[in-house]
């Protein structure tokens, strides 16, 4: 079995997509600059960035949790699955 399953973010609630978003955006720290993004304008852009796949939503099936990851963090944790 797959570590880590990427979830299709139509398959999900729209209430389930922004609890993951906003715990993804509490987890990443708030320093913006020198000006401050409100959450509902960061959840908006984090949106975006899953429906532009910059971002994905990953079911870990060992922990069974659920987060968000880069793409970079994504392809770099498919690499260290094991084959099939």
């Amino acid at each position: 079995m797959a570590a880590l399953i990427e979830v299709p973010p139509e398959s999900l609630e729209p209430e389930t997509v922004r609890a993951l978003i906003e715990a993804y955006i509490l987890q990443s720290g708030t320093d913006y600059g020198s000006s401050e993004i409100s959450l509902p304008t960061r959840v908006e852009q984090v949106h975006r960035q899953i429906q532009r796949k910059e971002v994905r939503i990953v079911f870990h099936a060992e922990s069974e949790t659920c987060t968000i990851l880069t793409e970079r963090a994504w392809k770099e944790a498919l690499k260290k699955e094991e084959p099939l």
